[in-house]
């Protein structure tokens, strides 16, 4: 009775996930009259669904498993994935790669094992409680959105996904990942994910939905040109001289254009005080 109307069921993993799929929660609501669901596993995630007006459920929490059956399917599990490693293994790797791979890989499938098979119960029980018009996978590759929606391909429940990010070619985790839509944010996205091996029926060009609410804003605003600098700083794959070297180019470029108003939006592993030298030199 609880979920008669067929909700959809959104499943993310993390609260910045929520900004990509939220708008397209509220535009099924307002246009499609589709009400949502929303999986979390934070309570983060769940005040700022619930405060977006959205029901919000712990799927490893709604449907225990037995602890020993858990236990026992784990173990099972991971024997599996070890019998499975040798025709897994990559092309390209020297023999002390792979001494070095097998382990971890191991490791990390255990430490991982009785949360996914404890998501996988919790999926399938909501579908065969409310039948959900739609799985929507706010991330198709993680954990919990390639569980999510292939437990929902299998039980005949449309899949669906969006880009939050740069896809990049050749990339092993869009491997199998034939949700029945995969919404991207342009054309390049789009020849990307098709490279991959993704069906290009099953990708639509839809824009960046989070993008809309600040469009909106904007829109008919009269306002100065402007460009916004969304690099990632120094860190991972970016030298600190790497980093000062764009910076410096920036700074170039402003002076250069100074009707044009620059705009820096700090990640959240950049600093303001990077900026500081070039800033004084121009």
């Amino acid at each position: 009775g609880k979920w008669d109307d067929r909700p959809a069921l959104v499943v993310t993993r993390v609260p910045d996930h929520l900004p990509h799929v939220l708008p397209i929660a509220v535009e099924l609501k307002k246009t499609h009259g589709l009400r949502s669901v929303f999986a979390v596993n934070d309570a983060v995630t769940r005040e700022r669904a619930e405060a977006a007006g959205f029901e919000a459920i712990n799927l490893y929490e709604e449907a225990p498993p037995n602890p020993v059956r858990l236990t026992t399917q784990a173990a099972r599990f991971v024997a599996r994935v070890a019998a499975a490693l040798p025709r897994l293994e990559p092309a390209g790797f020297e023999p002390i790669e792979l001494a070095a791979i097998r382990p971890v890989t191991l490791r990390v499938v255990a430490q991982n094992a009785s949360d996914l098979l404890r998501l996988a119960y919790g999926v399938d029980w909501f579908i065969g409680k409310a039948r959900p018009s739609l799985l929507l996978a706010a991330n198709p590759y993680t954990t919990d959105g390639r569980v999510a929606w292939r437990i929902a391909a299998a039980r005949g429940i449309p899949t669906a996904s969006v880009e939050h990010g740069t896809v990049f070619l050749n990339d092993p985790i869009w491997d199998e990942c034939s949700v029945d839509v995969f919404c991207a944010w342009g054309e390049p996205s789009k020849q990307t994910l098709r490279a991959n091996g993704l069906k290009e029926e099953r990708i639509a060009v839809t824009g960046a939905a989070y993008l809309d609410g600040f469009i909106r804003a904007f829109d008919g605003a009269p306002c100065a040109p402007s460009i916004v600098v969304a690099t990632s700083g120094p860190g991972d794959l970016v030298s600190h001289d790497q980093h000062a070297a764009f910076i410096e180019m920036l700074y170039e470029s402003a002076a250069a254009a100074p009707e044009v108003r620059f705009v820096a939006k700090l990640h959240r592993k950049d600093r303001a005080e990077l900026y500081a030298a070039a800033a004084a030199r121009h």
